[in-house]
């Protein structure tokens, strides 16, 4: 199988590879891609479910607490022995004898209630059991506006170690006759915190002034263990705002790190960095807020491990539907180029390489035809070498041979892509020229026979010149057009004409 024929089979595979690898990348582009965006969009619309299940759930511990604040200062008895007190029925001492043990009663029932003080409407503490109440959060209960329980945060809140709630007494009269500050742990939000939050998706509560109220504990080494989560503080002093480090320094962080640092990069900016996946779910009624910081990477994890399968998968199959089509191919194609091999060798001179006498029939009847067909001109040269036999005889039949073989690629230097050429004998050749008018064929023929007549051909280290006798056959494409016999046997008699004439020269049949 020679080379052109094994670079056909080898396109052939090619256009099946190119035609597998477009299917595969269509198949990635227009449908695994869509759906993977679209995967994610699912995927990421769940996290957004478990970020507002987890609010409403946490919601509910604070709700929780603020029953608790409200159950204390709605004890009946005690709010009218301190009405009593205040319209000047009773002295203080009797409503601390009577109130004070009704209230570690309440203390000592909730494990979560860590202090309770009752104030007057001026401000005045009452009495209190539990830890002490600092001064300042008195000052903060005694807003006149307050109508229902509220839970502090400000500074001096903060560094109680819990949370701090503020709980308004009114007399059935509606009339405010003074106020609880309680110190309820918040152990139980801590704990919620941790519960939910994992390596790779953490949880954090946000206070209404961009600072990072709770942390997940178990996942930085810097925060106290749980059991000194009721008389340490899990808070932003804890967790400092601090201004988002460079590139370099966050890539150096360990993934916790990196994701507080992400988390206070979006509370400051309001972006958030591409590795993490940042949801804020505001807490109902309260300027607090939950946020999820989730690393994408794996987040996305089992969505891409599903694909990469799929794509891996769809990717063998392909390679797998090509081999076999190669396989299959392989057969069909090497049969087809050995029966092309075969035809060209049928109609090609094995010495020359160009084509033979019988194939060259063949193209004469079809430039005939086509030439009868559109009225169009068309000329035949014959020629051959002169005194071959004489180069035979002097030489040998090799340098015959090979001035036959260098004859033909000269020749082929000289025609057009439109022209055919042959060995239509020993010596003798054939020119097949459409589209040439008279002196356009006598033009060509002069040239070609200069040219041979100048070229030098060898044998060996031995230089050898040779002639050519020319004899051309026209028929103009308009008057009745001449059978190929008849078109032949002008051309031969021309040819012979010029052997007459003394060789070396193109003669008009």
């Amino acid at each position: 199988m020679n080379i052109k024929h094994r670079g056909q089979i080898y396109n052939i595979y090619v256009v099946v590879g190119l035609s597998s690898l477009l299917l595969i990348s269509s198949f990635y582009f227009f449908g695994l891609r869509p759906l993977i965006e679209y995967l994610r969009a699912t995927h990421t619309q769940s996290l957004e479910l478990a970020v507002q299940n987890s609010a409403g759930r946490l919601q509910g511990i604070l709700r929780h607490h603020e029953d608790l604040a409200r159950q204390a200062a709605s004890r009946t008895a005690i709010r009218l022995k301190q009405a009593a007190y205040l319209r000047g029925e009773i002295n203080r001492e009797a409503l601390v004898d009577f109130s004070q043990p009704k209230l570690a009663d309440a203390l000592r029932a909730n494990d979560l209630m860590l202090a309770i003080t009752r104030h007057g409407p001026d401000g005045d503490r009452l009495f209190g059991v539990g830890r002490p109440v600092p001064v300042a959060l008195t000052a903060a209960c005694m807003d006149d506006a307050l109508e229902q329980v509220q839970r502090l945060s400000n500074e001096v809140a903060k560094r109680t170690g819990a949370l701090v709630y503020c709980s308004p007494l009114f007399e059935s009269s509606g009339e405010r006759i003074g106020f609880d500050t309680l110190i309820i742990s918040d152990q139980a939000v801590q704990q919620f915190i941790d519960e939910q939050s994992r390596p790779a998706s953490l949880l954090a509560l946000v206070s209404g002034e961009r600072q990072i109220k709770y942390w997940p504990r178990q996942t930085t080494t810097d925060q106290p263990p749980a059991d000194q989560a009721a008389t340490e503080q899990p808070t932003t002093d804890q967790v400092p705002a601090e201004e988002p480090p460079n590139d370099q320094a966050l890539t150096e962080q360990a993934p916790t790190d990196q994701a507080q640092t992400a988390l206070r990069q979006f509370l400051a900016s309001g972006s958030s960095d591409p590795r993490f996946i940042i949801r804020q779910q505001p807490l109902e009624g309260d300027l607090w807020s939950l946020v999820s910081i989730v690393d994408a990477e794996q987040f996305y994890a089992p969505i891409d491990q599903q694909i990469q399968v799929l794509l891996a998968t769809t990717a063998g199959a392909t390679l797998v539907v090509y081999l076999l089509t190669v396989l299959a191919l392989r057969p069909i194609v090497s049969t087809l180029a050995r029966e092309e091999h075969l035809l060209s060798l049928s109609r090609t001179d094995g010495l020359t390489g160009l084509y033979n006498h019988a194939y060259m029939q063949e193209l004469i009847d079809t430039e005939l035809e086509r030439a009868r067909r559109y009225q169009r001109p068309l000329t035949l040269v014959l020629f051959d070498i002169d005194h071959f036999k004489a180069l035979n005889d002097q030489h040998g039949h090799q340098a015959g041979d090979q001035v036959l073989m260098q004859l033909a690629k000269l020749c082929q230097t000289l025609i057009r892509d439109s022209d055919r050429i042959a060995r239509y004998g020993g010596e003798e050749f054939l020119i097949i020229l459409p589209e040439l008018e008279p002196e356009q064929s006598q033009q060509f023929a002069e040239r070609l026979r200069h040219e041979i007549e100048q070229a030098r051909f060898r044998f060996g280290e031995t230089p050898l010149r040779i002639t050519m006798s020319i004899g051309l056959a026209h028929w103009n494409g308009q008057d009745t057009p001449p059978t190929k016999i008849e078109l032949i046997r002008a051309a031969d008699r021309a040819l012979y004409k010029s052997k007459e004439q003394g060789r070396n020269r193109v003669t008009q049949g």
